[in-house]
C-alpha cells in the first residue's frame, strides 16, 4: 500500500457534475424568480407613486376651489412640467345654491393606450 501525494482517495464524499448542475439550475430557477418579484414591485411602486401624486395635486386644486362665485370649470389642460392632466368640472344644482365641483387628474398609463385618472368631488353651498 503507498500513501504518497499521488494517492487515489475513494472516500465518496465528493459531488459528482449531474448533482453540481442540478443544484446550479435550481439557483438560477430561484434568482430568475426573485427578480421577477423585484421588477413587479418596482412597478407597482411607481403607480402608487403616480396615483399619490394625481390625489395630492387634485386635492391641491380643490382646496384652491373654495369659494363660491370664483369655483368655474376648466377644460382639460395639461400641468407645467409635470405629466399630469387636470380637468376641472363644475355643476350647478338645486337652482343655484349648490355647486358640485369635481376635479379630474389623468395621466398616461404603463401602455401606450392606457390613461388613468382620479377625480375628486365636493358640494359647495352658496350660504
Amino acid at each position: 500500500m503507498t500513501t504518497g501525494i499521488f494517492q487515489k482517495k475513494t472516500s465518496g464524499k465528493g459531488l459528482s457534475l449531474i448533482e453540481v448542475s442540478i443544484s446550479i439550475a435550481i439557483l438560477g430557477i430561484m434568482l430568475v424568480s426573485m427578480l421577477s418579484m423585484f421588477t413587479q414591485g418596482y412597478r407597482y411602486v411607481r403607480k402608487s407613486a403616480m396615483l399619490t401624486r394625481a390625489l395630492l395635486l387634485a386635492q391641491q386644486r380643490m382646496e384652491e376651489l373654495s369659494d363660491y362665485t370664483t369655483a368655474v370649470s376648466e377644460a382639460k389642460h395639461a400641468l407645467t412640467n409635470m405629466p399630469f392632466f387636470r380637468t376641472v368640472s363644475v355643476t350647478i344644482l338645486f337652482g343655484g345654491d349648490l355647486k358640485q365641483i369635481s376635479v379630474t387628474m389623468s395621466w398616461a398609463g404603463e401602455k401606450l393606450d392606457a390613461e388613468r385618472s382620479v377625480t375628486l368631488v365636493k358640494l359647495l353651498a352658496n350660504y
